[in-house]
């Protein structure tokens, strides 16, 4: 092994030996720069921790036994707020059951109500009205929780 007054280690030795300092400087430099381009790319692909998704505001109509709409799409861990509006002539409630728990809006009619939340990991949520008999008569939705 070579060794070096100013300078130690098996790598330095080696590329001194092969190629001089000039050579080893820009080899070396040459690696530090693919280096950080490979970090930046991963940054820019989501590979450095990313940013939380956008928060995400909808508005649910419950008229007499359907929700519009009766679908909703969010990404995981966006802020959500759903508003529920009771445009019908009975009582109704907008209920999802997420592992964080329950979360509800129940109205009478020509109220409103609101509830927020963080969105889950990735999958799809089903979505009722606990009202009596509402959930049978078809008032469901899902929410489609996206990564």
């Amino acid at each position: 092994m070579v060794e070096s007054r100013h300078y130690s280690g098996w790598l330095y030795a080696a590329l001194v030996r092969k190629e001089g300092h000039h050579r080893m400087f820009r080899r070396l430099l040459v690696a530090f720069l693919l280096l950080a381009l490979a970090a930046s790319v991963m940054a820019a692909c989501g590979g450095g921790g990313g940013s939380k998704p956008q928060p995400v505001s909808f508005t649910v109509i419950a008229k007499d036994i359907k929700f519009e709409p009766t679908e909703w799409r969010v990404k995981t861990g966006a802020e959500v707020t759903v508003t529920l509006k009771n445009e019908g002539a009975l009582e109704h409630d907008w209920s999802v059951t997420l592992p964080s728990g329950e979360k509800h809006i129940h109205t009478k009619p020509g109220e409103s109500g609101t509830v927020s939340f963080t969105a889950p990991a990735p999958g799809t949520y089903d979505v009722v009205c606990n009202v009596l008999g509402h959930k049978e008569a078809g008032m469901v939705g899902k929410l489609i929780v996206e990564p």
